[in-house]
């Protein structure tokens, strides 16, 4: 498959992370019947990679289809990382299956390029974002001068929800402290 939201070449990711596991790949690269995991699997995990990378470009405003050269080669990279860690766990070489080196070498790769993405340096990159994505969807409260404001205009309607409404005495929280029959 190829990932054409980034992929230069139709075998870009794939090829990076047959050179990251050479360990497991060999020389020949990841073969069905011959490598564990064979190409079939790897596709299959550079799929949920794929996947998992533009769930994070959305969460922080960034459109999954970017045109810019050094954005694409980024995200091949963070792809490739990401599917990295799905083989390293998909083919364990401590025998007891816990991380390795080289899994704790691309976790820590990608939670570095993960904080680039947090940073706003992929926007300084030149990537291209999405506003209407969920990184400028934000929920707030109001400020403590406007809520004074608020309880100070006599036509104000007093809230019946307060701290603690809701919380039932039988599970040992505070019973509620409102008053529902006014």
């Amino acid at each position: 498959m190829s990932y054409t939201n980034w992929d230069n070449t139709a075998l870009d990711t794939f090829n990076r992370v047959t050179a990251y596991c050479r360990h497991i790949a060999g020389t020949a690269g990841f073969t069905d019947g011959t490598t564990r995991p064979g190409s079939t699997e790897v596709e299959y995990l550079l799929t949920d990679a794929y996947w998992e990378v533009a769930g994070l470009l959305e969460r922080y405003g960034y459109s999954t289809a970017q045109t810019n050269a050094n954005v694409k080669s980024f995200l091949v990279g963070l792809h490739a990382v990401t599917a990295a860690i799905k083989v390293e766990q998909a083919s364990p070489t401590s025998g007891t299956g816990d991380p390795n080196e080289r899994f704790k070498a691309f976790l820590d790769t990608r939670t570095r390029l993960e904080e680039l993405i947090k940073s706003n340096a992929l926007a300084q990159m030149g990537a291209s974002k999405d506003r209407a994505k969920s990184a400028y969807t934000i929920a707030t409260g109001i400020s403590e001068s406007r809520k004074d404001a608020v309880e100070d205009d006599a036509d104000h309607v007093q809230s019946r929800f307060k701290r603690g409404w809701g919380q039932s005495s039988l599970t040992g929280g505070e019973s509620t402290n409102v008053d529902l029959e006014s």
